[in-house]
């Protein structure tokens, strides 16, 4: 009997053990979701306004060979921003908040470009002066420097959250599964920007 005992004790301990460790796990694993499908997001957005598909663009509307250089090293010139992010990342009081906001801004910059081609567009066909090409496609390229900047500069905080986010046993499968979003992503962009691009010539615009 008191073997019984003990064995019954011992299994309503592991099993409230488990129970709570399940409970735990449940709101993480919420929030994995939601972080894989944003890295997948994140990856087709960076692919589709990287260098690839913004040379590709200025190339085809015929800009010069310095604006298309720009564009294509935006990417690199960009990850100096890891340099700015690190003293950002040792002043930063939330490193949740710093993080978010660096990542938030450099997709919400993409909006003045497109603005600013909205403007011109409706400008020139209100009879005002023709598209002012070359300046629109500097402002592209001022936006990618700037953009690229900012992500590599939340890069170091990121890695410092999902370090505290993530629990220690769970690292591997989570950078893991999230790699396969981010292939999935990657080659889905590629396939999906092809098939646009190759409908007719000028389809970049």
């Amino acid at each position: 009997h008191r073997k019984r005992r003990v064995r019954r004790r011992t299994h309503e301990l592991f099993s409230g053990q488990a129970q709570k460790m399940s409970k735990a796990k449940a709101p993480f694993a919420i929030v994995a979701v939601f972080l894989f499908w944003e890295a997948a997001f994140g990856v087709i957005c960076d692919h589709w306004f990287g260098p690839a598909y913004l040379s590709g663009l200025g190339g085809e509307s015929g800009v010069s060979v310095r604006l298309v250089s720009m564009m294509t090293a935006a990417q690199w010139i960009g990850a100096t921003g890891q340099l700015v992010g690190i003293w950002g990342y040792t002043r930063a009081t939330s490193i949740k908040g710093y993080t978010i906001a660096l990542l938030l801004a450099a997709r919400l910059l993409w909006a003045v470009p497109l603005l600013a081609a909205e403007i011109f567009t409706w400008r020139a066909a209100g009879g005002g002066p023709a598209f002012p090409r070359d300046a629109w496609f500097t402002i592209v390229a001022a936006t990618a420097w700037a953009s690229a900047a900012l992500s590599a500069a939340a890069y170091s905080s990121w890695l410092s959250w999902m370090s505290a986010l993530v629990p220690q046993n769970a690292r591997g499968q989570f950078f893991g599964t999230r790699q396969r979003y981010l292939t999935g992503a990657l080659i889905a962009a590629d396939l999906i920007g092809a098939a646009l691009v190759s409908q007719r010539t000028g389809n970049y615009q």
